[in-house]
């Protein structure tokens, strides 16, 4: 079996010169625009071309990240800075746009498209519909296990990717709203404020953070995953430093190269663990069943237990050691009460050895507690001081007097070959062979070792060593320039099939509904459409429903789940029905008539828009747009959500398991979440086959006042979503938004309710 890539994250060029040196196959890399890690410095034109010099030098691939949601408004941005991306040679963009990918596809077809994480693919269906627009590779969903990864490789050839090594979101990727709704600031463009890293509380339990995921390690599995067939095994990290970058992927490199005692994987871990770790580490959703992924007493760093506080005296905090301490190590007391103290260590704090030590701290500490190391400087300082990678060269130098000197380089069959000066014949004993030897097998500051020279010459001959010298740089300046070349290579343009608009004279009306509640207050108002969601309905009462509403002259179909991991729910259920999806791999099960997308496929661009419309019926317009920017390329046929709770994260944690007691099945219950400013947030728990949570705003969005802001979005479809409302409530929400439609002011005033982002887009 072919040994699968090593992929490391370079947030910059030292990190990817680390990365380089610590045998990955290939590292991944942002601009200074459009990626999703906008903290990362990132490489401008200059860098990037840097970086894609030296990568090709030392055999390693460049993927650049352009994964994130692209606006209308950016567009002309966006294609500039794609036209002098494209130019610096990379191997490979990782996309999430839909609209960035159809551009790429058809501006520069020799790049290899690889889909993001972000896009949500969890299913043989979701591979299959990247497939069908020319991906080259999907990074699967992180919320995959052994045996599903095993199934969809079963189902398809296309190169596979996934995660190994670092943070996890507590929300599937891409389908995460909190830091937008929260501060404005969109993960899904790269302005993540990391909103699961703070404190939550439910009922009157003690704030906790229970949204916080331990970082995952794999190192101990790693043979399990590789027997799997995966093409591409990826370090997440690009906001992290060289040190962690060369440690994490020197690990794996060594995993994958050789068979670990579990010694050296345990020893291995410990020195991951010292470099990063939330309380410990997870193998994320590799493995199922495994104990809590949760860390809910702090999300930092937190070390490596080293220590005890031995005694308080004079103003000193002694501790002691199991292990040697070094001057600029950082420790942490585990006190009472967080923010725990931490102390830099210096010379002066040693006492005789390296394992007792003193520090003064402003803070009550007491006998006994726990000491942690957050830095161990030793450690940072031997994984920041490695030797640049180096090629092996041989070179054959041909001296004839009279002719030209010939020097040819080679390198892995590259060859090239440089003329100097014209070579003398010898008058009396002439340039020795040694001295040629050793002017030509000088590598200085190239990415070369010299393996072999071979001398041809025709008796004996002169040529100055400067000349020497000189013909031995040209010539392996002209290899590297041989190796960092790259030959262009044509890939499939995007399929795109018919746009199927609507254009329509009047305003579209439709409820998404949860309850029978809910349906008699529809049935009572009447909508143009109405979605029944799949997980809130027994089936047996499912085809009712759907007659019932043909009865009153409603058209009717089906929400599909949010998460259908492995396309779990039965598709011969919706075979003649509208559905109302949510991940890719819904839309590749469906007729594009009977497909319309909602909003957790995201469409910020006109490009996106209309390359669904090959596949769907209509598409939502991005929750995380102004009114102003839908105004840009909304058209008739598209939906925009107008009212209802926003689903901000679906994940496949579970926050009444984590808060108290799994309920085995009983999903459809709601719990209730308090935030730092105590600000309220519904997760609605959904039980079964795949077990997952979706996280709603605490209060729903309100526009039906609002109106023109909706008209102006061009949009033809105002969907209204109702999640735990009573009838009482859903027929009020609905007369309003008839009014609304009609031009009218609407009776109802919704003082707990938000505008979203129809007035201030995010960033």
């Amino acid at each position: 079996m072919k040994k699968p890539e090593l992929l490391a994250p370079a947030g910059n060029m030292d990190c990817l010169k680390s990365a380089v040196a610590a045998g990955c196959d290939a590292v991944y890399f942002g601009g200074t625009r459009f990626n999703a890690r906008h903290g990362a410095s990132g490489f401008d034109i200059d860098a990037m071309q840097e970086a894609v010099r030296y990568t090709r030098l030392h055999q390693v691939k460049t993927l650049l990240t352009v994964n994130t949601l692209v606006k209308e408004t950016e567009w002309q941005d966006f294609t500039v800075s794609m036209d002098q991306m494209a130019e610096t040679g990379i191997d490979a963009v990782i996309v999430q746009d839909l609209g960035v990918a159809q551009f790429i596809r058809r501006h520069y077809p020799w790049i290899a498209l690889h889909g993001s994480t972000q896009m949500s693919v969890h299913s043989p269906d979701g591979v299959r519909f990247l497939e069908d627009l020319g991906f080259q590779r999907v990074v699967l969903a992180r919320e995959l296990s052994l045996e599903d990864v095993r199934k969809i490789r079963g189902a398809t050839d296309l190169e596979l990717e996934v995660f190994i090594h670092g943070a996890l979101c507590y929300s599937v990727s891409g389908q995460c709203l909190l830091s937008s709704f929260i501060g404005g600031r969109s993960g899904n463009r790269g302005m993540c404020a990391q909103p699961c890293r703070l404190a939550y509380q439910i009922g009157d339990k003690r704030p906790a953070y229970l949204l916080n995921l331990k970082d995952m390690c794999t190192l101990d599995i790693l043979p399990e995953i590789m027997d799997i067939g995966v093409n591409s095994l990826k370090i997440e990290g690009r906001l992290k430093s060289p040190e962690y970058v060369y440690g994490i992927t020197s690990g794996y490199r060594a995993a994958l190269d050789a068979r670990l005692a579990e010694a050296e994987v345990q020893d291995r871990k410990q020195e991951m663990a010292q470099l990063f770790n939330r309380g410990g580490f997870s193998h994320g959703y590799w493995v199922r069943n495994q104990k809590s992924m949760i860390e809910p007493e702090s999300p930092k760093h937190q070390g490596l237990l080293v220590g005890k506080v031995s005694k308080i005296r004079g103003g000193r905090i002694y501790v002691t050691a199991e292990q040697d301490l070094n001057p600029q190590d950082v420790l942490e007391i585990r006190t009472d009460r967080a923010p725990f103290p931490s102390y830099q260590l210096q010379e002066r704090n040693f006492e005789g050895n390296r394992r007792n030590v003193w520090v003064t701290i402003d803070q009550p500490v007491k006998a006994g507690q726990a000491v942690y190391r957050l830095i161990d400087q030793a450690l940072m300082q031997r994984l920041g001081q490695y030797d640049e990678p180096k090629r092996k060269a041989s070179l054959a130098a041909t001296l004839v007097p009279g002719r030209e000197a010939a020097l040819t380089a080679d390198c892995d069959g590259k060859q090239v070959t440089v003329l100097g000066e014209i070579v003398e014949k010898a008058l009396e004993k002439g340039v020795s062979e040694e001295t040629i030897r050793r002017s030509l097998s000088r590598s200085g500051g190239t990415p070369f070792v010299i393996d072999s020279v071979e001398i041809q010459t025709e008796g004996p001959v002169f040529l100055p060593v400067s000349a020497l010298n000189d013909l031995r740089r040209r010539a392996l300046s002209a290899l590297e320039d041989a190796l960092c070349s790259k030959l262009q290579e044509p890939y499939p343009d995007l399929v795109q099939g018919p746009l199927q608009k609507t254009d329509k004279d009047t305003l579209q009306l439709e409820a998404v509904i949860s309850t029978e509640e809910q349906w008699q207050a529809v049935k009572q108002q009447r909508v143009d459409h109405v979605w029944f969601r799949k997980e809130r309905f027994p089936e047996a009462r499912l085809q009712e429903l759907f007659d019932e509403a043909a009865d009153l002259g409603m058209s009717a179909g089906l929400s599909l789940p949010y998460f259908d991991l492995m396309g779990t729910w039965d598709k011969k259920d919706a075979e003649d029905l509208p559905v109302l999806v949510h991940n890719l791999g819904q839309i590749a099960a469906h007729k594009p008539a009977s497909v319309h997308c909602d909003l957790q496929i995201p469409v910020m661009n006109r490009t996106a828009a209309d390359l669904l419309g090959g596949y769907a019926a209509s598409v939502t317009l991005s929750v995380e747009s102004s009114a102003e920017e839908l105004s840009r390329f909304g058209q008739a046929g598209d939906a925009v959500i107008a009212y209802g709770k926003i689903p901000v994260m679906t994940t496949r944690q579970c926050l009444q398991k984590e808060g108290d007691h799994c309920l085995h099945g009983q999903g459809g219950r709601t719990v209730t979440i308090r935030d730092r400013k105590d600000v309220s947030w519904t997760a609605e728990l959904n039980c079964g086959a795949d077990c997952y949570n979706v996280l709603y705003t605490g209060q729903p969005l309100w526009m039906a006042d609002r109106s023109k802001a909706l008209r102006k979005t061009g949009a033809g479809i105002w969907r209204l979503l109702f999640l735990d409302e009573d009838y009482k409530k859903t027929k009020a929400v609905l007369e309003a938004y008839k009014a609304a439609r009609a031009g009218k002011t609407p009776q109802l005033t919704l003082n707990e309710s938000i505008r979203g982002h129809f007035f201030k887009p995010c960033l």
